[in-house]
């Protein structure tokens, strides 16, 4: 059997060579070698620079916006989200953060970064007050101008849709959460002028329920039914003495009420209502709302 002495010598030696060991121990990669090399390589540097330069439409269908107002984009929400290079490591540029955000929010593909909460904040802070609802009479009829100029449609103040957003479900409410196509959704509400620009967002309605259904609980809807929006009283058609409410335009699934204009219901109508149904889409822009989503 060892004495205490042995013992004691064989466990300082072994404490010495796991020290030695420690101090010499190979330090980890903090980053892999071929992520250096995503500015020759990355999507960034090649797809969205290449799309830049010879497809805008490409372009826009991979961000949801053209390259002018993704540089916009870009040098307002910059300072918020840029970091600084180290020794170890360059840092993710802030355009390619954005991109990755813009790109996260059209598709929703899954992401282990923390660049798409910090992105979306910053976006939030220097952009949240350029969607406003129009609070006066004069804002109201200067949208109203620009939808008689630019669709032909007199009297009216946005067209309103709404557009369900693919989710993972709650485990607890699952089915109130599954919309008619049977995929889980939450419901986006929008009001867009003649532009298409956003002038009412309201998110977060389960997909269950219908567009009409968002509507009746939306703020928009509260702060219109409380006399909040001031909207324009009734006034008269160009060319005509007949006066008539400003309205909304929406389909067929919100309720028709004295500011939302909507088609005819129904199949068995006269020739006047297949004609007004026919090109009320045109008329009001409506056709072309879902390019603001």
């Amino acid at each position: 059997m060892a004495s205490d002495d042995q013992v004691i010598l064989v466990l300082g030696f072994a404490a010495i060579c796991a020290d030695r060991l420690k101090k010499h121990k190979k330090r980890k990669i903090w980053q892999r070698k071929w992520l250096q090399r995503r500015e020759q390589l990355g999507c960034y540097e090649n797809l969205m620079k290449g799309l830049a330069l010879e497809d805008s439409e490409g372009y826009r269908r991979l961000l949801r916006m053209d390259v002018s107002t993704f540089e916009e984009l870009v040098a307002l929400v910059s300072p918020s989200i840029e970091r600084a290079n180290t020794g170890m490591r360059k840092a993710i540029p802030a355009a390619e953060k954005i991109a990755l955000t813009l790109r996260y929010l059209a598709t929703a593909q899954n992401t282990i970064s923390g660049i798409i909460p910090a992105v979306c904040a910053a976006i939030y802070r220097h952009l949240g007050s350029e969607i406003k609802v129009p609070d006066s009479e004069n804002e109201w009829k200067m949208i109203a101008e620009e939808f008689w100029e630019k669709w032909n449609f007199p009297m009216c103040l946005g067209a309103m849709d709404g557009k369900h957003i693919r989710i993972k479900p709650p485990s607890h409410s699952r089915a109130m959460y599954r919309n008619y196509k049977g995929i889980f959704s939450i419901m986006l509400l929008a009001l867009v002028d003649a532009n298409l620009k956003f002038l009412s967002v309201d998110v977060g309605t389960n997909g269950r329920a219908s567009d009409g259904g968002v509507w009746g609980k939306s703020k928009l809807r509260q702060a219109a039914t409380n006399g909040e929006l001031n909207i324009p009283g009734a006034a008269a058609l160009p060319g005509s003495a007949s006066k008539v409410p400003f309205v909304i335009v929406a389909d067929d699934a919100f309720p028709l009420m004295p500011n939302i204009m909507k088609p005819y219901p129904g199949t068995n109508l006269s020739k006047d209502c297949l004609v007004f149904n026919q090109d009320f889409p045109v008329l009001g822009g409506f056709q072309k709302m879902h390019l603001a989503f």
